[in-house]
């Protein structure tokens, strides 16, 4: 039962799908945690998606997963998020491009700010080459939220500070005018000019 629980509590913080190599990666698990994930996918918590090229399982029903991530200190969340963003950048160095918005979300969730800002303007630009410019408004304004966090700080080197900032706000900027939201395109690429 408690390697049910120790799977069950990492893979809520890897969300609602998740690879089992990652898995394996984050939680100190025994040599039988297969058999631990078989027993959650038995009791219906959650189900095999697909198993090549690797495996994936997911939630059964997302408020299985929100009930568990819940459950957890913010403390222990934050810890556990940066254990995942660390574990997907070393089995993925050579694939991080494709893993961006986990990187970002992991990063993000665990205040890892250097970490976080960085993919978050990754993920705002990929989300913009791909015409998913509402995603890209949601990355770029997070990325701005560690931004306004570094300005605040009296120990941050400010010129690249300014540059991320300037990165965001005109990746909003273009994001918000595609969408048609002109007047909030007009402020933010007023700011960026500041």
């Amino acid at each position: 039962l408690l390697d049910e629980l120790r799977s069950g509590i990492v893979v809520a913080i890897i969300g609602p799908r998740f690879e089992t190599h990652l898995l394996a990666a984050v939680a100190a698990l025994p040599p039988t945690w297969e058999e631990s994930l078989w027993r959650l996918e038995e009791a219906g918590f959650v189900y095999l998606l697909r198993s090549l090229p690797q495996t994936v399982y997911a939630f059964r029903h997302a408020l299985g997963q929100e009930a568990i991530y819940a459950s957890l200190s913010e403390k222990r969340r934050k810890a556990m998020h940066r254990q995942v963003g660390e574990a997907i950048e070393r089995l993925y160095p050579e694939r991080l491009g494709e893993r961006v918005a986990d990187l970002a979300h992991h990063f993000d969730r665990a205040d890892v700010d250097r970490k976080a800002l960085h993919y978050l303007l990754q993920e705002g630009e990929q989300a913009l080459a791909a015409y998913l410019n509402d995603e890209a408004v949601r990355a770029f304004q997070r990325a701005l939220a560690r931004l306004q966090k570094d300005l605040l700080s009296t120990d941050v080197e400010q010129v690249p500070v300014a540059r991320q900032r300037l990165a965001a706000l005109s990746g909003m900027g273009k994001a918000q005018l595609v969408i048609g939201d002109y007047e909030d395109a007009n402020t933010t690429l007023g700011r960026a000019l500041e």
